[in-house]
């Protein structure tokens, strides 16, 4: 028997055959015919409707992909995607991956504000926060707030850039120089105070001119920069004290050779 291109649909083909005595026997078969659309082409496929062409499960078991009879990926019943082999579902997680990961870009816009940070609980769910009243504290003592300022072993900026309450080592620190670094002392027009003002001030103040008093520092602290450049000009002035000193000792030895001459000339008569 030749079935020629038949119609799709469900059919039941029964044979029926006699024997020489006349015996009758029957057998059915039931065939069902396709067409090509509902098979999925390796090579491409036209004409799909997502409604009734898809690849998939219609029943509760997990759609797997392999390679090497492998499995690498698997969809579940929920419609959560696994990728590093056969996992266990994690709820409500659309994605899970057992292993590591790299992408050109990760966007993330539920709760995302600007200046917010991507923080995570002990379970990893990550989620986009801002510490209260617009400042993070870290479980070791460092402080990040909203006007960028940084504090380390203190909770309290107290608005500087960065803030440390404790120890520090550094292999070179780098500060940039005041406008106004004290070469100018060297200057012709620099007015250096006599050594009996400078005398007068100690005094009365009990600290150099132009240097922080102890009252002060105890209150506000030490500004390295600006300290570094007073006592820069506390050295040079002592510099020019001291070559002042010399060229009075000169000028001092220079007559009393001369005193020295005079008398001696004088004894020789």
């Amino acid at each position: 028997m030749t079935w020629v291109d038949p119609d799709p649909g469900n059919y039941q083909i029964t044979a029926k055959v006699t024997d020489a005595i006349g015996n009758i026997a029957t057998a059915s078969v039931n065939v069902g015919v396709r067409s090509l659309n509902y098979f999925w082409s390796t090579t491409g496929n036209i004409a799909t409707n997502g409604d009734t062409n898809f690849i998939g499960t219609v029943d509760t078991n997990r759609l797997s992909f392999r390679t090497n009879d492998v499995e690498r990926m698997s969809i579940t019943k929920q419609g959560t995607i696994m990728v590093g082999g056969a996992v266990q579902d994690s709820g409500n997680c659309k994605l899970k991956v057992i292993g590591a990961t790299w992408t050109a870009g990760l966007i993330m816009p539920t709760g995302a504000q600007n200046g917010y940070l991507l923080t995570s609980d002990s379970s990893g769910n990550a989620t986009w926060q801002r510490g209260g009243g617009g400042r993070w504290q870290y479980g070791n003592g460092t402080v990040y707030d909203s006007t960028d300022n940084i504090a380390i072993g203190t909770n309290n900026p107290q608005g500087y850039k960065l803030a440390v309450n404790g120890t520090g080592i550094f292999t070179k620190i780098v500060a940039k120089a005041q406008s106004n670094w004290p070469d100018y002392v060297f200057d012709r027009s620099y007015h250096l105070p006599s050594l009996q003002d400078l005398a007068e001030y100690i005094k009365t103040h009990h600290h150099l001119p132009d240097v922080t008093p102890e009252a002060e520092i105890t209150t506000n602290g030490i500004d390295l920069g600006a300290e570094q450049a007073t006592l820069l000009k506390k050295v040079e002035e002592l510099t020019l004290y001291v070559l002042q000193q010399q060229k009075e000792l000169e000028e001092v030895k220079a007559e009393n050779k001369r005193l020295a001459a005079k008398i001696a000339a004088r004894r020789e008569r």
